[in-house]
């Protein structure tokens, strides 16, 4: 295949997302309507000593983009929704600072950063 190209897609979820908005959000869909695609963008599907079983570490692990000569992730400071580390699938400052989730949040970084061509 030749290119894979994404508008502000949450690869890496929406576990360090900056947005309040879509925090509570989030939380009112998933509480309302026992939402398992929201669970899995949150990284939340597993319990924390579970997290190399979560459906988004999972995902990370196959080979897909190693299909396209070319990737093109395209993100945006203003957009509100996906978290701009994220969908560029790069690792921010809180993952290096968190102890829970942050060596899960890289390791999917690097999972999926391995597999480019």
């Amino acid at each position: 295949m030749y290119n894979f190209m994404t508008l502000s897609s949450p690869h890496l979820g929406y576990t360090y997302s900056s947005s309040t908005i879509v925090n509570t959000g989030m939380w009112f869909m998933k509480t309302w309507r026992k939402s398992q695609c929201l669970s899995q963008l949150r990284l939340a599907d597993k319990p924390v000593n579970e997290l190399q079983d979560c459906c988004l570490y999972k995902i990370s692990e196959m080979k897909g983009l190693a299909w396209f000569r070319h990737v093109i992730l395209v993100s945006s400071y203003q957009d509100t929704y996906a978290p701009f580390d994220s969908a560029r699938i790069q690792i921010c400052e809180q993952a290096n600072r968190d102890t829970t989730l942050g060596s899960i949040y890289i390791k999917m970084a690097r999972n999926l950063l391995h597999s480019l061509p």
